[in-house]
Parts: C-alpha cells; sequence; structure tokens
C-alpha cells in the first residue's frame, strides 16, 4: 500500500496570505509535507461606507473575487438587505469565489475555463450575447483591474461597480521580516498581485538580494506575474490552470 504523497517534503513554502485567507494553499502544501511559513502580505478590510442598492435590479451580478463575495454579503447585512438577486444571474471568476457563493446559497451560471478578466467577460457573453443595456453589478476591491469593467461598459452593459473592500498591506515587522529571510525558503507563493508588490515593499532591496540566493518565487497566473515582475520579482513557476491546485502542481512539478 502505497503512503501518503509526500511530493513536498523537505521544501519550506512561504504562503503570503494569512491561513484564514488561504487555507486550502497553506493545508494542502503541510499534506504535501512541505513546512509552510506564514507571511500576510495584505489585508482585506470590508469598506466603511453605506451601500444603497436595490439587489433585485440587475440582470447579472459577478463576482471577481470570494472577498467581493464577503465583502459585499456583509455590507448588504448592515444594511438590512438580504443577499439575494432575485432573476439576476450569477457569474463567478474562479472556483474559490464559485465556492464563497455557493456557502451563501448562491448558484452560479457562468464561469471561465480560466480566470482572467478576458475569459471571464467572453464566458459571460457566451450566454448573453447581447449585453447593451443590460444591468451588470460588479463588486469590486480598491485595486481591481478595469479590464472586465470597461468589456462590459464597451459592450453596451450598464455596470454598477461599487468598492466593497480594500486592500491594505500590514504594518512593517522587522523581527518577522529578517526570520522569513533567515529561514531560507526554498519557495514564497503569490496569489495576487498585491501580494507581490507588498512583499516586495516589506523585505525591501537587501533582503530580498540575500533571498535571493536560495529562493524561488511561484505565481498563481499571468496578471500576478505581470505584478510580481514589475516589483521586480522574477517568476520561476505559474501554472496553466490559474487557482490553488494549479499554484501546487506548479511548485511539485518544479521541485521534482
Amino acid at each position: 500500500m502505497a503512503g501518503p504523497d509526500q511530493s513536498l517534503a523537505g521544501q519550506t513554502v512561504v504562503v503570503t496570505r494569512s491561513r484564514s485567507q488561504a487555507t486550502k494553499l497553506a493545508d494542502h502544501l503541510e499534506g504535501l509535507g512541505a513546512t509552510v511559513i506564514e507571511f500576510p502580505c495584505i489585508e482585506i478590510c470590508t469598506t466603511s461606507d453605506s451601500l444603497d442598492l436595490d439587489p433585485h435590479a440587475f440582470d447579472w451580478v459577478v463576482f471577481v473575487s470570494a472577498n467581493a463575495v464577503r465583502s459585499l454579503q456583509e455590507k448588504m447585512a448592515l444594511a438590512g438587505t438580504s443577499f439575494a438577486f432575485g432573476e439576476a444571474r450569477i457569474s463567478s471568476v474562479g472556483p474559490a469565489t464559485e465556492e464563497a457563493l455557493a456557502d451563501l446559497g448562491i448558484q452560479v451560471q457562468s464561469m471561465p475555463e480560466t480566470y482572467t478578466a478576458e475569459d471571464a467577460f467572453e464566458a459571460l457573453h457566451e450566454i448573453e450575447p447581447y449585453l447593451k443595456d443590460k444591468r451588470v453589478l460588479l463588486p469590486q476591491g480598491n485595486l481591481a483591474n478595469t479590464a472586465l469593467r470597461d468589456a462590459l461598459v464597451n459592450a453596451g452593459a450598464a455596470v454598477t461597480a461599487p468598492i466593497v473592500y480594500e486592500t491594505i498591506c500590514p504594518e512593517f515587522d522587522v523581527a518577522r521580516a529578517d526570520a522569513l529571510v533567515d529561514a531560507r525558503p526554498d519557495w514564497v507563493t503569490f496569489t495576487s498581485g498585491s501580494t507581490a508588490r507588498h512583499f516586495a515593499q516589506l523585505l525591501g532591496e537587501e533582503r530580498l538580494a540575500r533571498l535571493a540566493k536560495h529562493t524561488r518565487y511561484a505565481s498563481i497566473g499571468p496578471q500576478t506575474t505581470h505584478e510580481a515582475e514589475l516589483a521586480g520579482l522574477s517568476i520561476s513557476a505559474e501554472p496553466s490552470q490559474h487557482d490553488i491546485p494549479g499554484l501546487i502542481t506548479a511548485l511539485v512539478e518544479k521541485t521534482d
């Protein structure tokens, strides 16, 4: 009988989101034998402004992240509004977002095979070829890429895009940053552009130079890779499937 898969045994992997935000990534890495170092590089805060909208007034609701789901639900609850959207159809960009919606009893009608703004638009457009004057709710964060919103607007949709959460950089902790470098991790993983940007900001040039001698970087997808490289971080692993299972597979393949 074969023993448990220990493909990452002996590898030390940094996860740049807290375990509460990236439970599956940290748990799966540990399940494959890796030593996980948590070094959260982002904090997610639901915006404090009031949200005045009629959730039944839309033809489509497009969720680009699980954070958008959770933050919109929280803001609607504070406004005394049920997290329900009448006859609107629901689009999700990625399985983690779909899972967050399922936890709230919301079924998804559209999800792209790959999780980019362009593919999300194409998947929705395939179901709804005539988007002119369709009312679309697109809850998002303060750092959201405008590509999906622009594509919807260019197709004639009437887009409402409230900022429902903010992504901020945690306070700098010198001891924690030094301990990370001293641990000589094999990999640092990035699941969003903001985790990569903030990681570079928090570590600084001198620590990054020391880290570069023995550490490689892995990105969940092309947009994250682009942001990481703009921050001066060279990506060694990027999966073709842009989600947590894909990221883990890429790590295993690059570690072999």
